[in-house]
């Protein structure tokens, strides 16, 4: 389980029906590399600078502040996310307090290590956290190596079919807005 108090509640609230049906549930373990990165930092404190740096950037970030209605904000603003993300992943910015893509694949990995060695033959895992469904396949692909990750459209589980873990990302709610330029 994630540290955060949402990963918590989510592993209580899916272990809640085994164990009113008396089926036996692990005590959750909390993994501190299992906690989801600062999209914030990434999306608010280093856009001034990507705007600045990337055409593409700016034009994004134009076009959703000129959006009309919650739908169409909210698609645009996706797309300056996955760009922001594509230059995130890429290395292309280290902006202080914003975690490195290699370093916070080296902490899942590490934590989905930890996962597969406590576990017993067979046992299947489960690993709750957050960041969103879209961002743990590319994390579980990029740490394990792993081919064949797949998500589940409506429930944002995701499972891999070799070391049998299963990652369940609760949902935080979150504004969507951006720094003016």
């Amino acid at each position: 389980v994630g540290p955060r108090e949402r990963h918590l509640k989510t592993a209580e609230l899916a272990s809640a029906p085994s164990l009113q049906n008396g089926s036996p549930w692990p005590k959750a373990e909390v993994l501190p590399g299992l906690d989801e990165y600062d999209w914030e930092i990434l999306t608010r404190q280093a856009l001034p600078e990507l705007i600045s740096r990337y055409d593409n950037v700016r034009v994004l970030v134009d076009n959703f502040q000129k959006s009309n209605g919650r739908q169409e904000a909210s698609k645009k603003f996706q797309l300056v996310f996955q760009e922001v993300m594509k230059l995130w992943v890429g290395g292309s910015f280290d902006w202080p307090g914003v975690e490195r893509w290699d370093a916070f694949i080296g902490r899942v990995r590490s934590s989905l290590d930890t996962m597969r060695k406590a576990a017993s033959k067979g046992q299947k895992l489960v690993a709750f956290t957050s960041g969103g469904p879209p961002r743990w396949p590319a994390a579980l692909l990029s740490a394990t190596g792993l081919r064949g990750v797949g998500r589940s459209r409506s429930s944002g589980v995701i499972q891999s079919p070799l070391p049998k873990i299963i990652a369940c990302s609760s949902t935080a709610s979150s504004s969507r807005t951006l720094p003016r330029h």
